[in-house]
């Protein structure tokens, strides 16, 4: 027996050991899991920040125009902490987490809490979620984890200690307001407090808070939106926590619920998270981020703009109003661009945003013919280049180049006019005149040169000069900005200097020298009313066939595009730049300058200088030019000399001998007529349509396409008067 008590004590003690041993291997295993797996767990953080916040628009005033929801149509408004109401903070905390600032992620006293009152009671009544597993959670709903396994539980624990091990605890309060869901789509104090009390979560009060904190615990339940009796109810709890934790003294609590005023909003008018009117700026905004695209910027969250709302009122009042008069006209648009910082203060594309058709079409920025609208960058180019000056002749009569046979708007034709009559009265002959004295290749380089780059990808031909290819009436208005900005082109931006990061400003380019650009503008201030008092320089297009009505205005501070027509492309009689677009432009610009400002343009004396110019072609005189006048020539640019006269009246005039004036016709089936070229003299300069193609011999023949044709002949020691001749040639029908 002795021997028998003294194994089994031995054994006893053996398994003892071999227990206490087990345990001890368990424990200590548990407390380095504990300790080294949230080393290797998910960031919750890096998880949750995959959830993009609700984007913010701001006027050029700083005031909030617009939100619109991104990540999963949430409206989450992120704040720093100290954006936030001490109140709120301090019930959150008494309502989710009490011991927040002394745990390490997972409350251990909660959890035996929580598992004793479940177990006592049979049912689960309380939880012991701490602030980090709360965001934890949130984090393995969005990569869809199952979170009420065991594992996923634990996996809940080691992320909330990840977290408390990375980031310090006021960075986790801040995510987890910042994240927590409120009922719907609500999702972070900053939307709650704006959706239910349209205030900011800094200004909310005691009351307010204890309700707003009180919705986490059951989102779809306790929103005061759709069931505030049990809002109420969940407010009053979450007041009594307070006060049983001494936060309150007692019966503070129920002076509160009873006293403290609510501030909730009125639920039957339209949220205040949307913004401020967001679909009359949705084409502003739209085209901004499009900038941004562009460049391949990532557009912010909260995104600063140049937007004028007043000054988008007023545009849009006025472009309704004229709209309004006029037969068969729909729609509208208007860009209005200021001119010092080169920011876009205005866009509309629309009459009626809310129209579901022509609503969601963005006039400003659609391709359409430009009707007269290029004519000053045609003739601004001739000047800069020296070829052209403002008393230079041309000859507005009938043209014709090979099929293209262009005509003045009114059917009419002047004779000889200067260039400065022939853009003032804004003539098709001596506009496409223009275009084939500079080629249609550099006025293409020109015109890209400052943004109207042509989108229909054909070729146009002299057509060109007036508006068959298209462009956009941002881009119109864009390279207007050359002329009160003196011969400088700047692309305008959507945004203040330095708002968005990484955005450079735009390249600033010297497009012409700004003596031209003054004397173009002079030209264009000169035209006659509707602008009356009103020192603006304007120019109007109208679209061959009625389809299109422009007028582009500058003054030295602003520039404005204004476009009338039907998105459908239908025509109308009144769609004509002069009658329609220009009073709109003139109207709005009056408007803008109603405060007693006027527009201060820089001395236009000062671009010019004068110079002996011939009679016949407003060129520098030349030696053998007859009757020389005083005009005058852009300072600083060289004006061509005149070689049309060539040679003074009491010298011999040189003598063509072949081709002679009048008609040539073609033959059947061929597409030009062989003439040969012969003077009496030799050693001449030829010239064949104002293009030198031989100097001594001249060839001996010359193909010569249908329509009108000239050849010239100079002596290149100016001792007879240079000789032309003009014929036409035609197709024998």
């Amino acid at each position: 027996m002795t021997s028998f008590g003294s194994l089994f004590r031995r054994r006893s003690i053996l398994l003892l050991l071999l227990f206490f041993a087990l345990l001890l291997f368990c424990g200590g295993g548990a407390f380095l899991a504990w300790h080294v797996l949230p080393d290797y767990a998910q960031d919750p953080l890096e998880i949750l920040e995959e959830a993009a916040p609700a984007r913010s628009w701001y006027d050029g005033k700083g005031a909030l125009v617009k939100r619109e929801r991104c990540w999963q149509y949430q409206w989450r408004l992120p704040l720093p902490l100290s954006q936030i109401s001490p109140e709120a903070v301090k019930v959150m905390l008494a309502a989710e987490d009490a011991n927040f600032y002394s745990h390490d992620g997972v409350d251990l006293s909660a959890v035996c809490r929580a598992a004793y009152q479940n177990v006592s009671s049979g049912r689960i009544v309380s939880g012991a979620s701490t602030i980090p597993m709360q965001l934890a959670a949130l984090a393995m709903r969005m990569r869809k984890i199952p979170r009420r396994t065991l594992s996923g539980k634990l996996r809940q624990a080691l992320m909330a200690r990840k977290l408390v091990r990375k980031y310090s605890k006021d960075r986790i309060l801040e995510e987890y307001l910042n994240f927590v869901p409120f009922g719907g789509s609500l999702y972070g104090i900053g939307a709650a407090s704006v959706y239910y009390f349209g205030l900011p979560a800094k200004e909310l009060n005691l009351a307010e808070a204890s309700l707003l904190c009180g919705i986490p615990q059951k989102p779809g339940s306790y929103r005061p939106d759709k069931n505030l009796p049990l809002a109420r109810i969940r407010q009053k709890r979450v007041l009594s926590m307070l006060e049983k934790r001494k936060i309150l003294a007692k019966g503070e609590a129920e002076k509160i619920f009873r006293e403290s005023p609510l501030r909730l909003r009125d639920f039957s008018v339209r949220s205040p998270l949307a913004g401020n009117e967001p679909k009359l700026h949705d084409m502003y905004f739209r085209e901004a981020a499009k900038s941004l695209e562009r460049k391949k910027i990532p557009l912010p969250f909260h995104v600063p703009t140049a937007l004028d709302q007043e000054k988008t009122l007023l545009v849009l009042d006025t472009l309704k109003k004229f709209a309004s008069s006029a037969q068969g006209v729909k729609d509208g648009a208007a860009v209005l661009i200021h001119n010092p910082t080169m920011r876009v203060l205005v866009l509309v594309g629309t009459l009626d945003a809310k129209d579901p058709f022509t609503g969601q079409v963005n006039a400003a920025t659609a391709v359409r013919s430009a009707g007269s609208t290029l004519k000053p960058f045609l003739y601004g180019e001739g000047i800069y280049g020296g070829l052209v000056g403002p008393d230079s002749v041309f000859l507005d009569s009938p043209v014709r180049y090979k099929d293209y046979e262009p005509a003045n708007y009114d059917g009419k034709f002047r004779g000889r006019v200067s260039l400065e009559e022939a853009l003032r009265l804004s003539l098709n002959t001596t506009a496409v005149k223009m275009l084939a004295i500079l080629g249609e290749k550099r006025a293409l380089e020109r015109f890209s040169s400052i943004g109207l780059s042509d989108h229909s990808g054909k070729k146009n031909g002299l057509s060109l000069a007036l508006g068959s290819a298209g462009y956009t009436l941002l881009e119109l208005t864009n390279a207007f900005t050359i002329l009160p900005n003196e011969g400088v082109f700047r692309k305008a931006s959507f945004f203040p200097q330095g708002s968005v990061p990484g955005l450079k400003e735009e390249e600033t380019k010297r497009i012409w020298d700004a003596n031209t650009a003054i004397a173009v503008s002079a030209i264009l201030r000169r035209k006659e009313p509707p602008f009356g008092d009103l020192d603006a320089a304007w120019k109007t297009g109208t679209s061959n066939g009625n389809n299109d009505a422009w007028c582009l205005a500058a003054t030295p501070k602003y520039t404005l595009g204004v476009w009338f027509g039907n998105k459908e492309g239908k025509a109308s009689p009144d769609l004509v730049g002069l009658h329609l677009a220009a009073p709109c432009a003139a109207g709005i610009l009056e408007a803008l300058y109603r405060n007693g400002e006027y527009p201060c343009w820089k001395e236009e004396l000062s671009a010019f200088e004068e110079a002996k110019l011939c009679v016949e072609t407003g060129l520098t005189g030349a030696f053998a030019c007859g009757n020389l006048f005083s005009g005058r020539k852009i300072r600083g640019i060289p004006l061509k000399h005149c070689t049309k006269c060539a040679g003074g009246k009491d010298r011999p005039s040189l003598k063509i001998l072949f081709p002679g004036s009048g008609n040539y016709f073609l033959e059947k089936g061929k597409k030009s007529v062989k003439l040969p070229l012969s003077a009496e003299e030799k050693g001449l300069i030829w010239f064949i349509d104002g293009i030198m193609v031989k100097k001594g011999k001249a060839p001996d023949c010359w193909e010569f396409e249908e329509g009108p044709h000239s050849v010239t002949v100079t002596d290149p020691e100016g001792k007879k008067k240079a000789r032309s001749v003009f014929f036409q040639v035609l197709a024998d029908f």
